[in-house]
């Protein structure tokens, strides 16, 4: 690597490295609302993971954290995101979905929405790739040479 390029990369390294695993700062454990940060994991999907998370992030400021107030917003968070409409668009972003997560009265309807959608996300993202990276309308009829590939991304 050219020192040019390691000089334009390594503050975005730096950045990222920094910036990638902290769940909470000691301002946002101070401030923030546990239900309001219940509610927000909850809609996102996120597992019963993300409260420990939170719980350690602010015990390392010496900030005690309401879990009962964020469990009473992640449920309702999850109410939002474990439907049928929340599991299509999760599949639709790419989102990974570890099974348990939802209610298992709910569970079953999100994840008949989830499957397909995630699927097509599957496949138009090996399209893309397979087409360089640039979407829809690079290069010939077939990008590089020939028909998308059935599966082989």
């Amino acid at each position: 690597m050219t020192a040019l390029k390691a000089s334009f990369l390594t503050p975005f390294l730096l950045v990222s490295a920094l910036s990638g695993c902290a769940v909470m700062n000691a301002q946002e454990c101070r401030t923030d609302s546990p239900e309001q940060l219940g509610l927000q994991d909850g809609s996102n999907g996120y597992t019963l993971a993300r409260l420990q998370s939170r719980v350690q992030a602010c015990a390392k400021y010496g900030v005690p954290f309401n879990e009962q107030a964020w469990m009473q917003g992640y449920r309702q968070g999850l109410s939002e995101f474990c439907t049928p409409q929340g599991g299509e668009a999760a599949g639709l972003s790419g989102q990974s979905y570890i099974p348990g997560t939802c209610p298992a009265a709910s569970e079953p309807d999100f994840l008949a929405a989830y499957r397909p959608a995630y699927r097509l996300y599957r496949v138009q993202s090996c399209y893309n790739r397979w087409r360089g990276g640039w979407g829809w309308g690079w290069g010939s009829p077939w990008g590089w040479g020939g028909p998308p590939p059935a599966f082989g991304c």
